[in-house]
């Protein structure tokens, strides 16, 4: 069965046009640049090929988006997040591929620990997920042996998530390993004793937060909510300080590492100027062997905020910075560390929080419509550059690719409730914040898989696209 989706606004990192695709057995066979009727396609249905017609009503229709960073919680973290939530939010979201960090309970560190999980999500049949496996076993910041005999075809990434590894030469012996087999290492830039350090104010912070719920303007206290709020920002400057330390020495030494092993590098959300300019100086060394992202947080947040994120939340002149990185070519993705926590979680000052189902429309809205790049330049960060950088046949919209694909209404201004998100984790420092963008529906190998008129997913999905025009 073939099936046309027409009248639409088609972009990805190459293109910009009005359009068609035709999608069979899962893959794009066509695409019809110029075209806004199906009246190009006569001699099909003069020979009778059978033939779904889809009306796009010139919404636009992108390559869905590749995550080269998110936290499934799978296995052991239920009361964080499960596979079918984490699988809906990122379909919720416009992902058709993701990649998962290993920093799991237990820790994914071997073959068959990632081969478990990836098989797992295939059943739902909802993403592909790629299920990255530690640096160390187990996370003990001592033992390679299990990086011996990775096959780069079925374990393409490593990163020890959520920390880093202390000791430069267990790092050096996994990332020459790595090079050997192939491996791209992505790594959390973060020196240990440095976020020890960091660990201190935090605290403070937490504690001081926590008596602000449990009082009232009339309970007696030493202090007002103004003091006590600027004392709770004192303590968070003071931790963003010792981070950006932490993130500035690891990424030059990782960075270092991976030059004299010979190995890809793939530096993880990327947060300070002085990191992103390591990273572009190891860049003009190296070329395609180094690559970074961004999250959609530090992208479009910044200053004193009392905000619980690895990486904190910088200060707005890193914001720009990014920014400038991401015109200039240095930053290659744009992934969204989703990380969800429970309620409690994060009122004891867990760090991170959902982000797959605002990733496109906070980016859109920030980047796009305040005019710093093209949409275009906004699906090769999102699509086709993740996918360049995993190996996988999607991100553009090209025969021979999987038909993977999202419908968005750019003019759809919405206001962020996180209540309302798929996943489990409902924090949001974007909650009730308005954007623009709205995915409408997104399509996984010809299939959809969601559909904004329709919240409840059945899956596994075995229907056929069905032929209506798409709702507005």
């Amino acid at each position: 069965m073939k099936t046309l989706f027409y009248n639409a606004h088609l972009v990805d990192a190459f293109c910009d046009s009005d359009g068609a695709i035709l999608v069979e057995d899962g893959f794009i066979t066509n695409v019809f640049a110029g075209f806004l009727l199906p009246s190009v396609f006569n001699d099909f249905l003069k020979n009778k090929t059978e033939i779904k017609l889809i009306d796009c009503k010139g919404l636009t229709l992108m390559p869905s988006f590749v995550d080269m960073h998110a936290h499934f919680r799978y296995p052991g973290q239920p009361q964080k997040e499960e596979l079918d939530s984490a699988l809906k939010a990122a379909v919720a979201g416009g992902f058709a591929t993701l990649m998962l960090m290993p920093n799991t309970v237990p820790v994914v560190s071997t073959a068959e620990e990632a081969h478990n999980v990836q098989l797992k999500s295939s059943q739902f049949e909802l993403a592909d997920v790629i299920q990255s496996i530690s640096i160390t076993s187990a996370f003990d910041g001592k033992t390679t042996n299990h990086l011996d005999n990775l096959d780069s075809a079925l374990h393409p990434v490593i990163s020890e998530d959520g920390h880093d590894v202390s000791s430069s030469s267990v790092m050096f012996e996994a990332m020459k390993k790595c090079a050997k087999n192939n491996i791209l290492v992505s790594c959390h830039c973060e020196d240990v004793s440095f976020a020890e350090a960091a660990q201190i104010p935090r605290k403070n912070a937490i504690t001081l937060l926590n008596e602000e719920k449990n009082l009232t303007n009339s309970t007696n206290s030493k202090i007002t909510h103004e003091e006590r709020f600027a004392i709770i920002e004192t303590y968070m400057h003071q931790a963003e300080q010792l981070l950006a330390v932490a993130e500035d020495l690891s990424t030059v030494r990782n960075l270092c590492l991976a030059e004299a092993a010979g190995c890809n590098i793939h530096i993880a959300h990327v947060s300070t100027a002085k990191s992103l300019e390591a990273v572009a100086q190891a860049k003009s060394r190296r070329n395609a062997a180094v690559t970074c992202e961004v999250t959609p947080h530090h992208i479009a947040l910044s200053g004193s905020m009392v905000e619980f994120v690895n990486p904190p939340i910088r200060p707005e002149t890193d914001r720009l910075a990014l920014i400038d990185g991401i015109k200039s070519g240095i930053v290659d993705c744009i992934a969204t560390d989703h990380a969800p926590h429970t309620k409690d979680e994060k009122n004891n000052g867990a760090c991170g929080f959902s982000g797959l189902e605002t990733a496109f429309s906070v980016c859109y809205s920030e980047l796009v419509l305040k005019k710093h790049i093209s949409l275009s330049k906004l699906s090769a960060l999102m699509s086709a550059n993740p996918a360049k950088r995993l190996g996988v046949n999607c991100g553009i919209l090209r025969p021979g690719r999987q038909a993977d694909f999202v419908i968005v209404d750019l003019n759809k201004k919405w206001t962020v409730d996180s209540e309302k998100f798929h996943s489990k984790g409902k924090y949001s420092p974007f909650n009730e914040l308005t954007v623009y963008g709205k995915i409408k529906q997104t399509i996984r190998r010809g299939k959809i898989v969601f559909d904004a008129d329709s919240l409840q997913l059945d899956y596994p999905i075995d229907e056929d696209l069905e032929s209506e025009s798409f709702q507005d």
